[in-house]
């Protein structure tokens, strides 16, 4: 069991790593008007997300530990880099399901379904790259501090989200919704801040991730949250600072207004995400349904 243990931790860490950077490279295509290419990207997304969420489901209940080191990835900021950047992740996401090694019938399920759209992906991707894809005008990169609200900002839609299934696991429906919502609203804050970037034709990368506190117990899940919540306050509050009246300044502001104020949320209470978010995120049993994953 430990070993299986293992080997999903290591394919769900490739998973989410995997996702992050298809749901950057989806919204600066998206923006750049190659809506086939970022078509083709979410294909894959649409498999690897929902199944993601079905390890985690998996490891919550069977009361595995869940270790999930920081995993960084460089998104492309042009078509030709984008397509290379994928290319690259489809070699690691396909190494560790090729270097599994599981007995159980459920798990066997999990690492054949990873498995499913990766021949025809990586097929696709070596045929667009070969026939030749115009690379951009060297683009810059985002600033440090900028990049650090990202890491942090996918730190919080990971941690929040498994603490979503323990929560879940543990009877508390509600807790479970307000775990969702905050994931759902760092998702969304870091929609706005690829978007706001891709308009200037470059990608954010995430700097430096922090360690990940995902809580056995849901009792103890809340301080980890509330602690995360105060350091990507106190990030987004610099960067904003530090660019006065840009855009991104404004958007900062409003991600450290917001971060500061889910630090200080408890149960019980409205979670402040619950106002922005779209209706996907308001019921954590609605998300499970869609993805086939609640019984």
């Amino acid at each position: 069991m430990e070993r299986q243990a293992k080997a999903l931790n290591k394919l769900l860490r490739s998973e989410l790593t995997a996702v992050h950077q298809q749901f950057t490279h989806v919204l600066a295509l998206r923006e750049w008007g190659e809506t086939e290419t970022a078509a083709r990207i979410m294909e894959v997304d649409r498999v690897d997300f929902p199944n993601a969420m079905r390890i985690l489901d998996y490891l919550v209940e069977t009361g595995a530990p869940l270790d999930l080191a920081p995993d960084p990835f460089v998104p492309g900021s042009s078509v030709q880099e984008v397509l290379r950047a994928e290319q690259a992740m489809e070699r690691r996401l396909s190494a560790t399901i090729a270097g599994a090694r599981v007995t159980d019938q459920r798990a066997r399920a999990l690492f054949a379904t990873a498995l499913e759209p990766r021949q025809a992906y990586a097929e696709w991707l070596d045929k667009r790259l070969s026939d030749g894809v115009p690379d951009g005008a060297a683009t810059p990169r985002t600033d440090t501090g900028t990049a650090d609200v990202v890491a942090h900002l996918i730190t919080m839609v990971e941690q929040t989200l498994a603490h979503a299934f323990v929560h879940w696991h543990a009877g508390e429906v509600e807790n479970a919704d307000a775990a969702w919502a905050a994931s759902g609203g760092a998702m969304m804050q870091l929609t706005e801040m690829v978007r706001l970037y891709a308009a200037r034709r470059c990608v954010p990368a995430p700097g430096r991730f922090p360690a990940l506190h995902i809580a056995v117990r849901p009792e103890e899940s809340f301080e980890p949250d509330r602690r995360l919540a105060a350091l990507v306050a106190k990030q987004a509050a610099g960067v904003a600072r530090r660019n006065e009246q840009d855009a991104l300044a404004a958007l900062c502001r409003r991600i450290a207004d917001y971060s500061l104020e889910q630090s200080r949320w408890s149960p019980g209470q409205d979670h402040p995400a619950g106002r922005t978010n779209p209706p996907a995120f308001a019921s954590f049993e609605a998300t499970l349904r869609r993805f086939n994953i609640a019984a």
